[in-house]
């Protein structure tokens, strides 16, 4: 089976849905993971699985997720799509409009409704905390929207990391977060998602036979903010058991059995 990193952080962070209501990490509702948090304006993911014919399949869609893209979530997730998009793509301001006219035909809502100079400030600050996080790191390796694995006995996380630095001794992920800071701090809005972060963290260092550190850093674009922690070489057998031990729960709930 296969869950998205956005999902897996929801399970084990107790947040069942786009509502911020929590349940039991040790009994996941799939059905209720399918859309990305509220707090969170990216785009909105399914939870996904990994059948043992190899096939994927959608946990069933609600009528509340299937009108999610006509009302304000749909709103966020079509902003969060197209700041997202112009910070990984980092094309002149004059392509602009047309990244963002395609971020909103995505979620199938009108361009004409897109806040346009919050999406050009939001994608303006991101792309200044790339720049700022080069010069600090003099001019790394980089990747915009990788895709990873983390592959498990029972299964795998994957995702895309929006932006991910490398130096010779460490690995940078940067994830951009167009949350609404006004009602919470980042530090405390950071708790939700260090966990898809250190899913990133377990893929990466399934790839490199070299221990290196690596560094997970949120970005919130509303407030201008960036979260950092580090995970040791030494933290990512522990987050692989984490993992390993949330995808049996999984696969055990939703009946779907592990990945032969």
């Amino acid at each position: 089976m296969q869950l998205s990193a956005t999902n897996y952080a929801k399970i084990v962070t107790g947040y069942a849905d786009d509502t911020g209501v929590s349940f039991d990490p040790g009994e996941p509702d799939p059905t209720s993971l399918a859309a990305e948090n509220a707090d969170d304006q990216s785009a909105t993911e399914p939870v996904s699985y990994s059948t043992d014919d190899g096939s994927v399949t959608n946990a069933e869609e609600t009528e509340e997720d299937a009108d999610t893209d006509s009302g304000e979530d749909g709103l966020a997730a079509a902003f969060g799509d197209a700041v997202h998009r112009i910070c990984e793509l980092d094309r002149p301001e004059s392509e602009w409009g047309d990244i963002i006219n395609e971020a909103f035909e995505m979620h199938d809502i009108d361009p004409t409704r897109a806040n346009r100079d919050e999406i050009i400030t939001h994608s303006r600050r991101g792309l200044a905390a790339v720049q700022t996080l080069h010069r600090e790191l003099q001019n790394p390796l980089t990747y915009n929207e990788l895709f990873v694995r983390a592959s498990l006995d029972v299964g795998a996380v994957i995702g895309y990391i929006d932006h991910l630095a490398v130096t010779d001794d460490a690995y940078y992920i940067l994830d951009f977060k167009t949350s609404d800071t006004s009602a919470r701090a980042p530090t405390e809005i950071a708790e939700r998602y260090w966990p898809q972060l250190r899913a990133y963290a377990v893929a990466l260092a399934q790839q490199d036979p070299r221990e290196r550190d690596i560094h997970a850093l949120l970005y919130f674009t509303d407030a201008d903010q960036v979260e950092r922690t580090k995970i040791t070489p030494e933290e990512i057998g522990e987050i692989r058991t984490t993992i390993q031990e949330t995808l049996t729960k999984v696969a055990e709930t939703t009946e779907l059995g592990p990945e032969s």
